[in-house]
């Protein structure tokens, strides 16, 4: 869902509607969706742990923890655009009254 979700986002971003409520939106889908990708990483930790056990723990372990890594700094990344576009668009509509 967020890799449509950007893909849609450069879609809008290409047609020269980057500071819009849709373009706004589709940040919003984004970072929601890597939150949902941290949230079930990290409700899977224990199973994960637990299929480790048979191999190499820690390193399936620290695998888990990258992935939830990455998914927290790519929410973190869409909630700073999505804040920085909620603004411009703001602005946007303020000089077009």
């Amino acid at each position: 869902i967020g890799i449509y979700q950007a893909i849609r986002l450069l879609g809008l971003i290409e047609q020269n509607k980057a500071f819009s409520v849709a373009a706004v939106k589709r940040l919003r889908n984004m970072k929601y969706s890597a939150l949902g990708l941290m949230a079930t990483i990290g409700a899977a930790m224990p199973w994960i742990f637990a299929f480790g056990q048979e191999d190499d723990a820690p390193g399936v372990v620290i695998l888990g923890l990258g992935a939830v890594l990455i998914a927290g700094v790519l929410a973190t990344a869409c909630a700073v655009f999505q804040k920085l576009f909620q603004n411009a668009v703001d602005i946007k509509e303020e000089n077009d009254l």
